[in-house]
């Protein structure tokens, strides 16, 4: 069964406007619409919670909305296992929440992490601090369901930890943007709530010192923690950090740091700060309303300041870009966030942090644009050496091309 949606303006993506809106009230129903669609070849673009609708590139068509939120959500949870399942539209923030009953938790601060489905996260799959410490989403993935547009639900993986032979097929949906398939359920295997996290700041108008303390910072905080440098616009910096583990082992590392900022040359301030200002941060990019545009790096960490630097140098090159970082040395991990006054000067910023990218064997993406227009951005950059690949499975996968097309890379 499904019901149809005549408010299509709140389904826009990227200026387009579905022709109509359908809500599946099953996995079944939702894959027998895939069906359907495919031998029509309507082109349809799932839609979960909606705030992650700006990742990818502008759709080919737009004739189908599959607002997936009546499908009904459930959560199973096995404590003594270590594992839990929940369908795809669980919030991200209700899931913690109930594993936390059982000082349990998943380990993931993505950008805008609670608000989001646990579909939507996969399959946007975007990095958070804590990947630097806990490894990435893809890592506690145990099994999934998908509806595809052969009008079938596929498993893959399971419920327990260890049941994986062969190719996981799980991983191809994880960051494809529901260009494979559509997920409508997650396993995930678990872990014990730590005794004890702590989030910290440091305020200092000496940008070149906070930078070389960010990295002492990340070698001191080691598997127990991350340090986040942020540069605004003006110049202004600040190290953001968490530290997680037992009381001892965070007593010890908190002990550590301040012994660091005592002995630094210039006059240094730790501040604790609540969760709530840790996850801000996180939301880098994704919380401001104005034109702009997000860019991410990824490159090894070795490189990760001295790309850094070269973008502060672009910066200082251009007095009309008023640019944000927020720079994580231990994941090798760069966004920059561009507020624009002119849009060819954005278009020539962007691609010349790509090409000091290139040098160093990174890449950029473009994360988010608000309301800037794609046609004139390269969302995804080059294409990689694995296109070929990509696009087999896509044309396997969904061989009329109706899944979320145009808006992954190269235009699958």
């Amino acid at each position: 069964m499904v019901s149809v949606d005549h408010d299509l303006e709140k389904y826009k993506v990227d200026g387009y406007i579905p022709s109509k809106t359908i809500s599946p009230k099953s996995p079944e129903s939702l894959a027998d619409l895939l069906r359907i669609a495919s031998e029509n070849r309507w082109n349809v673009i799932p839609f979960g919670f909606g705030n992650m609708m700006n990742i990818g590139s502008i759709p080919n068509g737009y004739d189908i909305a599959l607002d997936l939120n009546q499908i009904p959500k459930y959560i199973q949870h096995n404590s003594e296992d270590l594992t839990v399942t929940c369908s795809s539209n669980t919030s991200f923030g209700e899931l913690n929440l109930k594993l936390q009953e059982k000082q349990q938790w998943l380990p993931f601060d993505s950008p805008l992490i609670n608000d989001q489905s646990v579909g939507g996260l996969l399959a946007c799959n975007l990095p958070g601090s804590l990947n630097a410490c806990f490894g990435y989403i893809r890592d506690y993935v145990i099994g999934m369901k998908t509806a595809t547009p052969f009008g079938q639900i596929t498993k893959s993986g399971g419920t327990v930890v260890k049941n994986v032979t062969g190719f996981d097929l799980t991983r191809l949906h994880i960051g494809a943007l529901g260009t494979l398939g559509i997920i409508t359920e997650a396993s995930f295997k678990i872990i014990p709530l730590p005794e004890r996290q702590i989030y910290l700041r440091i305020d200092n108008e000496n940008t070149n010192a906070l930078i070389d303390l960010s990295s002492l910072l990340n070698s001191i905080l080691q598997s127990f923690g991350v340090a986040e440098l942020l540069i605004d616009s003006l110049g202004v910096a600040s190290i953001y950090m968490t530290c997680i583990g037992t009381e001892k082992v965070v007593n010890e590392k908190l002990l550590e740091i301040k012994t660091i900022l005592f002995d630094h040359e210039i006059d240094l301030t730790l501040n604790e700060i609540a969760e709530k200002e840790w996850l801000n941060i996180q939301d880098f990019g994704w919380v401001n309303e104005d034109d702009f545009v997000l860019g991410r790096i990824n490159c090894l960490p070795t490189d990760t300041i001295k790309i850094l630097q070269q973008i502060n140098r672009i910066v200082a090159d251009n007095k009309k870009e008023r640019i944000d970082t927020l720079t994580n040395s231990k994941r090798g991990v760069i966004k920059y966030k561009i507020n624009p006054d002119n849009i060819e000067d954005t278009i020539q910023i962007t691609e010349n942090i790509r090409d000091k990218v290139k040098k160093h064997s990174g890449y950029t993406v473009i994360e988010n644009s608000g309301t800037f227009d794609k046609n004139k951005l390269n969302i995804w950059g080059d294409i990689p050496e694995s296109f070929p690949l990509m696009r087999k499975l896509k044309s396997e996968f969904d061989p009329v091309n109706i899944l979320n097309s145009g808006r992954f890379i190269g235009g699958i």
